[in-house]
């Protein structure tokens, strides 16, 4: 029997979404199935999905952004979102796939599962904080890409000898910007767990100027857990400019970069690639057999389901 399946990515889109899409697409044509995608909720709740075909998804696994787009849906915490949601899925697909992070995944269970809708979910992600997988999709690129970034910038900072601080994505996160500093050797790695003030950061700048060496790298995550005291994002919004704080201290020349977005539009790693190819067809494997509510992961070597409900439990009510 052919079966309708619905692919969306929400939230924030991550590198190797299109492998995954790719991959979906490719198994499910074994089957005769009919494979169609859409921007996150927002398009189950709107019904704007559109088919995919091979002219939409063969040889797309090397690009950025994801083809079917990416959305995050204020609707999706409506009882009308979620009424439109469910019965548009009930009423056209056999099943959902979700790619996305914690959220994305949380939503899938709370909102489509237990209200009868077959779901599975992928985690996709660059924060890489989905507790049951080794590696979401995303987190193998953003890394590459930070840290070919952050190498460039080291570079031209060390030919003006000037020290510099760099932000890294991961509001909830510290994995994205432990990885790309452990990658760079920086200096200071400043995650939620490990912060430093403004004088700790200036007494290590002057600590390796005077051993001789004319530039630091700093890395700091972009947001500070709220038990902290110092939040980076808000002092930016309220025109405090964190490194003109440190250099206040050193008496150095310091610069300050942002790179944002950029990793998200990271060129997908090979790494990703795999992941995706391996991510979609389990999931093809999985509405064959009709087992959904679940999450895919990488343990060990080994794909592994987990169901939603524990997901959203380990990653929300543990916390």
């Amino acid at each position: 029997m052919s079966k309708k399946i619905l692919v969306i990515a929400s939230g924030g889109d991550a590198p190797g979404m299109n492998a995954c899409v790719e991959s979906i697409w490719t198994h499910a044509q074994k089957f005769g199935w009919q494979v169609f995608g859409g921007a996150g909720y927002t398009a189950l709740i709107e019904g704007l999905w559109v088919p995919i075909d091979a002219a939409l998804a063969s040889g797309i696994s090397h690009m950025t952004a994801c083809v079917v787009g990416s959305s995050r849906s204020k609707a999706f915490g409506t009882p009308e979102g979620i009424a439109a949601a469910v019965a548009n899925a009930k009423a056209s697909f056999d099943a959902i796939v979700v790619l996305g992070g914690n959220g994305s995944l949380k939503g899938a269970w709370e909102k489509l599962e237990r209200n009868g809708v077959n779901v599975i979910g992928i985690p996709a992600t660059i924060d890489n904080d989905v507790f049951f997988t080794k590696n979401s999709l995303g987190f193998s690129s953003a890394v590459e890409e930070g840290a070919r970034l952050v190498d460039n910038l080291n570079g031209t900072m060390r030919a003006n000898e000037r020290d510099h601080v760099i932000q890294i994505m991961g509001w909830h996160c510290d994995e994205l910007t432990k990885a790309i500093g452990e990658a760079t050797f920086a200096d200071i790695i400043d995650v939620n767990e490990n912060r430093h003030s403004p004088q700790q950061i200036a007494q290590i700048l002057e600590r390796n100027r005077t051993a001789g060496k004319g530039s630091s790298t700093v890395l700091i995550q972009e947001k500070v857990d709220k038990s902290k005291d110092r939040n980076f994002i808000r002092e930016m919004h309220e025109g405090v400019d964190f490194w003109n704080q440190i250099a206040a201290f050193a008496g150095d020349d310091i610069r300050g970069h942002i790179l944002g977005h950029t990793l998200r539009g990271a060129a997908p790693s090979a790494r990703d690639r795999w992941l995706g190819f391996h991510y979609g067809r389990v999931a093809v494997e999985l509405i064959q057999v009709g087992k959904f509510g679940v999450g895919i992961g990488l343990v060990g070597d080994d794909f592994t389901t987990e169901t939603l409900e524990e997901i959203k439990r380990r990653n929300f009510d543990a916390t």
